[in-house]
């Protein structure tokens, strides 16, 4: 009999699954709310640092055991804009829809003093993830600056994101540990979509000025 009302919690420490260390930064909690509802997983940070990034991965709730699918999940304030650092003793709250309760595996962290604690591995994906993201950074800037220079239209201006982005998609390899990044060409067009009213060059010099500021951060996190 389901009871109405019950918050489940499974506390879960974080655990390297290769290169094992004792004192795990962060602590997992996994809440569900009631009865049907989805479940929250509520990220501790523990240590005496700030946590700038991590991933951790869990197999994925009614997967058949033989496809052992697994779910990579990257948290990055430097690409993924809904992260945020977790300072000493701050939590963080996100979505579990998917997961196994029970497996859920902490990988590697960031600190913000560029320590990492975890699997090498994994930490250095964290790495290749920013580099990407700097790489595909380049060219999308160099596009909108010459798309303001010109007087590009915004119909013209999408036109030819859409197609970069449809050949940059061709070209990454699936098996690039930094394939999973959401190519900013992508966000520069929901933006250009979204904001419609306005004129396509404050749009742009918007776009400009937040992806030069993503890219400069990402340059000093990467050096």
């Amino acid at each position: 009999m389901a009871i109405r009302g019950i918050c489940l919690t499974v506390v879960l420490c974080g655990l390297c699954s290769l290169h094992a260390q004792t004192g795990s930064p962060l602590v997992f909690t996994v809440t569900q709310p009631g009865p049907g509802r989805p479940y929250m997983l509520t990220i501790k940070n523990i240590s005496a640092n700030t946590v700038n990034a991590f991933v951790y991965t869990f197999p994925l709730r009614g997967a058949p055991a033989s496809l052992n699918m697994t779910i990579q999940d990257f948290r990055d304030p430097l690409l993924e804009g809904e992260s945020k650092p977790i300072p000493p003793n701050q939590e963080l709250t996100v979505n579990l829809a998917g997961a196994s309760l029970a497996d859920i595996q902490l990988r590697a962290v960031l600190f913000a003093d560029g320590s990492i604690w975890g699997d090498p591995e994994w930490a250095q994906r964290i790495s290749t993830r920013r580099k990407t993201m700097v790489q595909q950074l380049v060219p999308v800037l160099a596009d909108l600056n010459s798309a303001l220079a010109r007087g590009t239209s915004r119909e013209d201006l999408v036109s030819q994101f859409e197609s970069s982005l449809k050949l940059e998609t061709q070209i990454a390899g699936r098996g690039d540990p930094g394939a999973d990044v959401i190519n900013p060409r992508r966000v520069v067009l929901v933006n250009l979509r979204l904001n419609a009213r306005n004129p396509v060059d404050v749009v742009v010099r918007s776009q400009i000025k937040h992806l030069t500021s993503q890219m400069e951060a990402l340059q000093a996190a990467t050096q």
